[in-house]
């Protein structure tokens, strides 16, 4: 099963994909390969902690910061 979220970011609506408890892709809404080879049926899902970890991480790069990534 793949998860997606959404997410508002200043530069438009994202859309992030966890399977099995793994970020598998992150795609800006309309761009052209929106959700190019993400196979397999999918649920939106809020509140995993992978999205959850995702959007913190985001939350501080919009905010200006350059957070590390996180492995």
């Amino acid at each position: 099963m793949i998860y997606t979220t959404h997410y508002h970011s200043p530069i438009g609506n994202i859309l992030l994909a966890e399977k099995d408890s793994t970020l598998i892709g992150l795609w800006m809404e309309g761009q052209k390969y929106f959700l190019g080879s993400v196979q397999g049926e999918m649920l939106e899902k809020n509140d995993t902690a992978i999205f959850e970890q995702t959007r913190k991480w985001l939350d501080r790069y919009f905010a200006g910061e350059k957070p590390q990534a996180v492995v």
